[in-house]
């Protein structure tokens, strides 16, 4: 079944309630988990700490600097600090740059200046030359695994 994303947030919102009411001390998100902010404001309801969800492949281990001290100011005034855990969406892969660990350190020690520093820097744009089957005109069955 597919879901429009709004659907597919609504849905979340309401499991996290439903979590809340079982009173944990805390809660943690992945980072496949978008809205940490409406997460956030459901957990303050009920006096819970939420922790997550920096993004561990797409920004920890192939992200700049600037762009992981970026995600947690966005964060951070998307949450404020108070009952909230600055953390990777789960376990972070093998070799993430140390600088960028300590981007999210220093992002959330020293806000006001991190977001000093970021005030003119806009993300590098990608492009990726991306290069299709002709999946209509294909003669036998293709099958593709992504891992």
């Amino acid at each position: 079944m597919h879901c429009p994303h709004s659907l597919y947030v609504v849905m979340q919102l309401n499991r996290l309630k439903v979590m809340c009411k079982t009173k944990p001390d805390s809660i943690s998100v992945d980072e496949k988990c978008s809205s940490q902010g409406r997460k956030k404001k459901i957990t303050d309801e009920y006096n819970i700490v939420i922790g997550g969800n920096i993004p561990l492949t797409t920004l920890m281990l192939h992200g700049t600097q600037q762009e992981n001290m970026k995600y947690v100011v966005d964060m951070i005034d998307d949450c404020g600090l108070e009952n909230l855990i600055v953390a990777p969406g789960c376990d972070m892969p093998y070799n993430v740059p140390r600088e960028n660990a300590v981007a999210v350190a220093q992002a959330v020690r020293e806000i006001d200046s991190v977001r000093n520093m970021l005030i003119n820097y806009e993300a590098p744009k990608e492009e990726i030359d991306i290069s299709l089957p002709d999946y209509t005109n294909l003669r036998k069955p293709l099958i593709e695994v992504f891992t």
